[in-house]
Order: C-alpha cells, then sequence, then structure tokens
C-alpha cells in the first residue's frame, strides 16, 4: 500500500494545528495584497515611493544618516540646513527606526518601498489580531484589517510624501491589542508591551501621531474598566506602566527632540499657528464619495489648499461605513466595545472639526487648555486617523454579528440552514468588495509617477551645480525650490521646507531675507550663491552670473577673527543692528552675554582655516595677532563644546545665532568644536537598559502579575488623592481600590 502523497515544506513547518495553517493563510493574504498594491512602486526601481514635496526631507535625511552611520561617524549634528540643527533630535530622520536596517543593506529607493510595504502589513496584522481578540471572526477580522490598514490616511499622506507618518500610524492596533492582552491576563509583559509599541511608533518620525496613540490608549484603559476587564486600581497600574515604559523605551529619541523642540520656532507657536487643516460637516461625505471635491493629483481639488486633501481625507471602504451604521439593526453582541468606537470616533472627528464651527472650537479648547501636549501639533486633520481606526473596528463589530445572525437562521439539529450558506457567500464577498474599494482607490496615489530628488538640475544647472559643489569654502546657497537635496552635495543652504528650525536661526533667516538679501546679514552668513527668477543686481551685492543665478561677491569667510565685541540683550536686537548697518559684522561681534565683555579695538584681523569640517566636529586654525574673538557662522545650540589648544573654553553667542570663542593670547592657536548632546546620551542610558530589560524579563513579567504589583497602585492612589481625583483610602488598608469583591461596578 502507498503512503499517501508526502506533506509540503511549507505545510511541515506549519504543524498539524490547523489554526496555524488558518493564521498562516491569512498573513500570506495580507502581505500579497500589500504587494500587490505597493506594486506600482515597487517596478520603479529609479524613482522615489513618493512625489510629494515633504519627501524633499525624509528622502536626503535618511541617505545623509545612513551614510553617516556606514562612514562611522553618526550625523548627531547636520551642519547643512540652515545654519546646522540637531540631526539626532529631528524627528523626521527616525534615527531610532528598526527598519533602518533595511536602508543600511539595500539601495535607498527599494528600502523606502519595501518599508512602506511592511507597514501596510504590519497595520493590517496588528488590527486583526485586536480584532481577534475581541471576539470577531476571521472574515470580519480580515475585513477590519484592510479597512484600517489601507484607509485614506496612509495613501493620502504617502501621496505627500509624509511616509513616515503612515508608518507611525501602522503600530496602533498593537498598542490597544498589548492593553487587551494585558486585561485578559492580567500580565505586566503586556503592558511593557504596549509601551514599546508605543515607542517604535515614536521612532518612526511623527511624534504627533505617536500622541494620538497614547492619547487613544488612554480611552480604551476607560473602555476596559468600563467593560469589567480590570478594576480602577489595575487601570491606574496599566496608565502608569504605559507611561514608564514609553518614556523609558523612547528616552534616546524623546530626551533630544524635546530639547530641539523646546529651542525651536515651535516652541513659540499659538493657538493660531496649530489651527491649520482642520475638518469641516460637509467633509463627512469624505467616507462615501472621496472623490466629491476632486482630487490633487489631476490638480481638481484645491477646497484651502491644493495639499489640503491629504489632511482632511477620510476613507476607509463603502461596505465597512454601511457595515458600521448598520449597528441599531443588528446589535453586535460586543455592544460597550461598539459603543466605545462610536463614542472616541465622534470625539475624535469634533475634535479634528476645531474652528470650523463655535461648538467644535469650544470642544478643542477645552482640550487645548487642560490635556498636556495636546496643543502643540498642528493640522488637527490628522486626528481623523483614530476615527478611521474606530469606524474600521466597529464596522467589523457588526459584521461578526451579521455573520452570527445569518448563520442562527433556518438552522436545525445537526443541519445546517440556508442562512450559513448565505454567510459562507455573504461574508467572503464583503471581504473582497473591501479589498478591491480599498484597492482602487490606492491605486490612485500609489500609482502616481513620482519625483527624483537626487537630480542637482532641481537646485541648479548641472554646470553651475558643479561650481557649487567644488567651493570648497563653505558657502551656502539659496535655493527657490526649497529642496534638502544640497545636503547630499554637502552645500549649506539658508532657506529650507522644513517647519522646525532653531528660533534664533529662523529669525535670522527671515531679517536676512528683506530687500532680496541684499543687506550686511547675507554677507555675515556666507550666503554666496542665490537663484531668483528676477533681476537683484541693482543693489550691488549680486552679481548676475547666469539666468537667474546670482553670485555675492562680498561674503564674510565661515570663520575669521574680529578684534571686538559687545553685549547686547537680545538676539533680535543684534540682528537689527547688522542689518541696518549700525555694526561692523567682520570686526565687532554682538555677544548675548549679562556681562560686557572684555574691552578691544574694533577690526576684522583676517580669516581662519576650518581644517576638519565634520557632522559632530569643527578644527579650526588661526593665527591672532592680538587677543581678540575667533567667529563661526554654524548655529549656536545646548551640546556644542570647545576646546582652545586643548583646554576647554565656553562658546559664546555671537550675532543673533552663531558660535564665537574668545582668544585671549597673540599667537598661533587651534580650536576644537565638538557637538556632544548630553541629552541624547542621558536618553541612551535609559533606553538601552529598558529594551534590555524588557527583553531579557519577558518571560517573568509573563508570572508576575498586575494584583502582585502593591507599590504602583498605592502610588497610583496617593498621586489621584493629591489631586483630589481619587479615593483616599489605600489598597490593602482597608478598601480595595474601584471594585470591591463581590461587587459589580
Amino acid at each position: 500500500m502507498g503512503k499517501g502523497p508526502k506533506k509540503g515544506v511549507f505545510l511541515a513547518l506549519l504543524g498539524k494545528d490547523p489554526q496555524r495553517r488558518v493564521w498562516a493563510g491569512v498573513l500570506f493574504f495580507l502581505l500579497a495584497y500589500s504587494t500587490l498594491l505597493c506594486w506600482h512602486q515597487l517596478s520603479r526601481p529609479r524613482e522615489v515611493s513618493a512625489p510629494g514635496a515633504d519627501m524633499a526631507i525624509h528622502l536626503p535625511f535618511k541617505v545623509y544618516w545612513v551614510e553617516s552611520l556606514k562612514q562611522g561617524d553618526p550625523a548627531f549634528w547636520n551642519p547643512y540646513v540652515t545654519f546646522g540643527i540637531p540631526f539626532v533630535g529631528h524627528p523626521s530622520v527616525s534615527v531610532f527606526s528598526p527598519f533602518n536596517v533595511l536602508h543600511l543593506t539595500l539601495p535607498t529607493l527599494l528600502a523606502f518601498k519595501l518599508e512602506t510595504l511592511f507597514h501596510f502589513f504590519l497595520g493590517g496584522w496588528g488590527m486583526l489580531l485586536l480584532l481577534r481578540a475581541w471576539g470577531c471572526g476571521w472574515w470580519a477580522g480580515l475585513t477590519g484589517a484592510l479597512a484600517f490598514s489601507f484607509q485614506a490616511f496612509g495613501f493620502v499622506h504617502h501621496f505627500a510624501g509624509q511616509i513616515s507618518m503612515g508608518n507611525a500610524a501602522a503600530w496602533l492596533p498593537w498598542v490597544l491589542y498589548s492593553l487587551e492582552r494585558a486585561s485578559q491576563g492580567k500580565q505586566w509583559r503586556w503592558v511593557a508591551a504596549a509601551g514599546a509599541f508605543g515607542a517604535l511608533s515614536m521612532f518612526e518620525g511623527y511624534p504627533q501621531i505617536s500622541y494620538y496613540i497614547l492619547l487613544l490608549a488612554d480611552f480604551y484603559l476607560l473602555a476596559l474598566l468600563w467593560r469589567r476587564r480590570v478594576t480602577f486600581g489595575e487601570v491606574i497600574q496599566m496608565g502608569l506602566g504605559l507611561s514608564i515604559a514609553f518614556v523609558a523605551l523612547s528616552a534616546c529619541l524623546l530626551f533630544p527632540a524635546s530639547e530641539f523642540v523646546a529651542e525651536s520656532n515651535r516652541s513659540t507657536w499659538g493657538y493660531g499657528n496649530i489651527m491649520t487643516d482642520y475638518e469641516e460637516w460637509r467633509k463627512i461625505l469624505f467616507l462615501l464619495a472621496p472623490r466629491f471635491l476632486g482630487l490633487p493629483q489631476d490638480n481638481s481639488y484645491n477646497d484651502m489648499g491644493h495639499w489640503s486633501y491629504h489632511e482632511t481625507a477620510i476613507y476607509i471602504g463603502l461596505l465597512p461605513v454601511v457595515l458600521f451604521m448598520l449597528a441599531p439593526l443588528l446589535r453586535p453582541k460586543q455592544g460597550r466595545l461598539y459603543l466605545w468606537c462610536l463614542g472616541v470616533g465622534l470625539l475624535f472627528w469634533l475634535l479634528s472639526m476645531g474652528r470650523s464651527t463655535p461648538y467644535t472650537e469650544v470642544l478643542y479648547k477645552f482640550f487645548y487648555e487642560f490635556v498636556p501636549g495636546f496643543g502643540v501639533h498642528r493640522s488637527i486633520g490628522r486626528m481623523t486617523l483614530v476615527t478611521g481606526f474606530c469606524l474600521a473596528a466597529g464596522g467589523a463589530l457588526v459584521m461578526d454579528r451579521l455573520g452570527a445572525w445569518l448563520a442562527s437562521q433556518g438552522a436545525r439539529k445537526g443541519r445546517m440552514g440556508w442562512g450559513a450558506l448565505l454567510a459562507a457567500f455573504l461574508l467572503p464577498a464583503i471581504l473582497a468588495a473591501t479589498a478591491y474599494d480599498l484597492w482602487a482607490y490606492g491605486k490612485m496615489f500609489m500609482g502616481t509617477r513620482p519625483n527624483n530628488y537626487f537630480n542637482k538640475n532641481i537646485l541648479f544647472p548641472e554646470d553651475f551645480a558643479a561650481e557649487v559643489v567644488a567651493d570648497k569654502t563653505f558657502p551656502r546657497i539659496q535655493p527657490e525650490s526649497q529642496i534638502h537635496g544640497n545636503i547630499l552635495f554637502r552645500v549649506g543652504e539658508l532657506k529650507g521646507n522644513d517647519m522646525t528650525l532653531p528660533k534664533d536661526s529662523l529669525t535670522y533667516r527671515e531679517m536676512c531675507s528683506d530687500n532680496n538679501y541684499d543687506n550686511p546679514l547675507s554677507d555675515l552668513a556666507r550666503m554666496r550663491y542665490m537663484w531668483c527668477p528676477k533681476d537683484i543686481s541693482a543693489g550691488g551685492r549680486w552679481r548676475a552670473f547666469k539666468k537667474d543665478h546670482f553670485i555675492n561677491d562680498k561674503v564674510l569667510p565661515r570663520a575669521f577673527l574680529a578684534g571686538a565685541a559687545r553685549a547686547v540683550p537680545s538676539p533680535e536686537e543684534a540682528l537689527l543692528t547688522l542689518r541696518q548697518g549700525l555694526a561692523d559684522p567682520a570686526g565687532v561681534l554682538l555677544l548675548q552675554t549679562k556681562t560686557d565683555p572684555p574691552a578691544g579695538e574694533p577690526g576684522h584681523l583676517g580669516a581662519a582655516s576650518i581644517e576638519t569640517y565634520r557632522n559632530n566636529e569643527v578644527v579650526i586654525r588661526c593665527d591672532a595677532p592680538r587677543p581678540c574673538y575667533l567667529f563661526l557662522s554654524d548655529c549656536f545650540f545646548p551640546g556644542w563644546h570647545a576646546t582652545l589648544d586643548g583646554k576647554s573654553v565656553p562658546i559664546l553667542k555671537a550675532n543673533g545665532t552663531f558660535r564665537a570663542v574668545r582668544i585671549d593670547q597673540a599667537g598661533p592657536h587651534l580650536v576644537r568644536m565638538v557637538y556632544r548632546p548630553l541629552w541624547l546620551y542621558l536618553g541612551l542610558a535609559v533606553s538601552i537598559p529598558a529594551w534590555l530589560l524588557l527583553l531579557a524579563c519577558w518571560r517573568r513579567w509573563g508570572v508576575w502579575t498586575l494584583r502582585e504589583a502593591h507599590w504602583l497602585r498605592v502610588a497610583g492612589v496617593w498621586t489621584l488623592a493629591v489631586l483630589g481625583q481619587g479615593p483616599r483610602t489605600v489598597p490593602g488598608q482597608g478598601q480595595e481600590l474601584g471594585r470591591g469583591k463581590g461587587k459589580k461596578l
């Protein structure tokens, strides 16, 4: 007798468990669907994966960071954007993203495309796990997974070049899934896992999305309490544990990024700065007809600006929305979960409307005033990510109830009824129709022909670009294109398409731009080359080189010696003084100090020689004829340290935003400036042990339950008691927190 056909290698690896085979098939489906959707980009090896202007930030930043790693000189500081920025603290670089491995091992363009593909798959997989944990069947779970992962949010932001926003959003269901598992098994490791997934979202490069995810996690903790899955005391423990884990695991980015934001123009933003790209009542029609106002690809959409579409569009597929609205008829068995999705989704939709109506503005201002961190994020329409998630999850819950109801129709003892046969056809049909609907919608954005930001001709004509790159005197340029690609050629720029800059550098740039950059501030910043579509040579500072291209022959050296200095109270006063010609920028430095500097004779004492100019280090050799100041037109920022002939000396803030060092003795000197960001090192000192502890203690934390963490419950209760918002009795000393033994909420 024959032994029958042999099992395939794939099935042999899966084993005999049918559940594992189903999971393998489901995950293969999600991966295949993601690949099909991204195929338009994967099949174009020489083009970047997103056409939007924001790719002019993400692509050069990523390339520059990866190249610095390969060269063994990690770019903690980037000296080529304006006057320099703290690169490791800039979230858009996504320095700590685990997907940087792709960029280290693969060509840049292919790595970007695979990164996008994996995040579509990752978001769908996490959503499926969450819906299965909620009790949904396979068909409903897959439909909800597609509706969330492939909703408009990911497509349109990818089209706009904001690929890291979609990448960060992919971790949302993983955070909630971990909290759900923590409530089921009362295990600390799942609380820590929620913090880890939140940290991974932070590492993707969009803190705004990570903030919304953590805010949603807080609402989900309340849902767990409402569903009687946890006690009030356990909610406090989980909330504190999630916060501690997130801060500890993301500290390597959170700490330096917080320092950068505090020193940047974002720290000065007010209500008017963030109230942009908000939703309107009529845009709820996006859920049913995403093209009703046109599309940005063919320039038919121009409501609130051409690029407003990607900030306000919301679409999860037509059938999931219809299913969501059928809840009053079908009454899903997870009724409280559905009501939570309805309430939270509506809340975030109303918040995303902002000042579009007086009522929603009152609601937004309440959160703006009383919820920490809520009022620092612009483009508030991005909160519709949460609304889309809630609609997808709620639609899956109703679809699951629909399948159960159909299965019960016409059933007899031991026999399958007509309803089960209908369900066997209808549920896969809903999944297939949703998949095609989202594929057709996403194809319009993923299939758009993208730009190529590696082309030097975007900045200048080829011969002119060659001259700029060959100029070894460290010039700066002023490109009208606002493309950051020049950092790939190691050319500094004054203007860029970046919303976050050191605030004093931004003030300098704005004052320098007056009168077509025809003022002494352009000379001081060594802005030698400029592209401008109109003739600016009449002032005498700019000389026409070619059509629309000009050269400034009056620029000062990047580093030079000045004979004197005087104190000024603010950077703004220093810049006004220089722009109006009331001080010689080459001979007198205006220092922002509280005490008057030593007296000296004003005068330009010659250029200094820059021997080393690297990401985190500048070495300058000079020959001082008398006591004077060494000036370098690079940004003054916390973390820079200087030595003069091997001895530590302070770095002074000069001429509004630049660096200077006092030289007390005549003769040859060697000045070395090194960037050592304290907050980065502190963050690494916290994050590295935290990640190692999480990985090493994963199994141990599966044994240690929430109820055993008595100290954390006590800390939570006393915190609430001090704030006057909770009970004042301590668990274990007379009363159980929240729900008592045998009592219902």
